[in-house]
């Protein structure tokens, strides 16, 4: 047994000595194999990093879908997305990955103390139906992986992704991550899933994702944090499908919680596994 499964597993440890064993559990995932690209979220519009002013070359249809190369590049998808002038533009449309992004090289110092000079991570859809900013799309991640996704500011949804109305995400992999729940919903790929497939089969998925990393309760009530997803109310069917989970996930105070799913409404879950340690 390695010495993660070792300290996320020990179930008798109290919420007080929680934070510390959460803190070494992400430790003891993470692994940087190359510097993490400089990066900062856009605090005005900036240039479209997916290219939806270069129809010739990519519309966003399956055929020719957005794609992202860069930490840079994600983080201005994410304003994009979470300006609700602008995030219209990803509606009905496609973006993939097309390289694995570091966001940070680490979170957690070697004494267990958060790194400062981390980059914090501006969830995908942060405040969702709440100011209209969901995610609309499908976002294929084409088997990359995300790495080093930092949140701990409260917002409505925490995640890579915050809110996904009527889409998808597929093919995906966060790692060495460190995020602490929102006033509403958490989750280590996608906080929120709500609305209906705009594709044919009417199916939202969230489909061969996996997450690594260490989510922290804040003790809120009524929040709910799950491993890959927070929270499921889609208005047809929702898969979860393929995914797998490792590391800690914790709350102090009664919320709903899951290693893949804290609560769905009509989601099935299939073939998933989970590793996190529950408390």
């Amino acid at each position: 047994m390695h010495a993660l499964d070792v300290l996320c597993k020990n179930k008798q440890v109290n919420y007080r000595n929680m934070k510390k064993i959460l803190l070494v559990c992400l430790l003891l995932c993470v692994i940087i194999n190359v510097q993490s690209a400089s990066w900062s979220y856009p605090k005005s519009a900036v240039e479209d990093p997916t290219g939806t002013t270069d129809t010739e070359l990519r519309d966003g249809s399956k055929e020719k879908p957005y794609t992202i190369s860069t930490a840079q590049e994600l983080a201005n998808f994410a304003y994009y997305v979470n300006n609700h002038t602008t995030g219209a533009a990803y509606k009905n449309k496609y973006v993939e990955l097309t390289a694995d992004i570091i966001l940070n090289d680490w979170v957690i110092n070697e004494n267990g103390s958060i790194n400062t000079s981390a980059q914090e991570w501006v969830p995908i859809g942060e405040y969702g139906i709440l100011f209209n900013d969901s995610f609309e799309g499908i976002f294929d991640g084409n088997g990359y992986t995300i790495s080093g996704v930092y949140v701990n500011t409260e917002y409505s949804y925490n995640g890579l992704f915050g809110d996904l109305k009527h889409g998808s995400i597929k093919n995906l992999n966060v790692k060495d991550s460190y995020i602490v729940t929102g006033s509403k919903s958490t989750g280590g790929v996608v906080a929120y899933v709500h609305g209906t497939s705009f594709e044919s089969d009417g199916v939202q998925l969230v489909a061969n994702c996996s997450f690594k990393g260490v989510i922290e309760g804040n003790g809120s009530n009524g929040t709910y944090v799950g491993g890959i997803v927070g929270r499921e109310e889609s208005s047809s069917k929702f898969t979860i499908k393929n995914c797998s989970t490792e590391g800690c996930i914790s709350d102090a105070n009664g919320s709903y919680i899951g290693g893949i799913c804290a609560y769905g409404t009509v989601v099935d879950v299939v073939d998933c596994v989970n590793r996190m340690a529950i408390s």
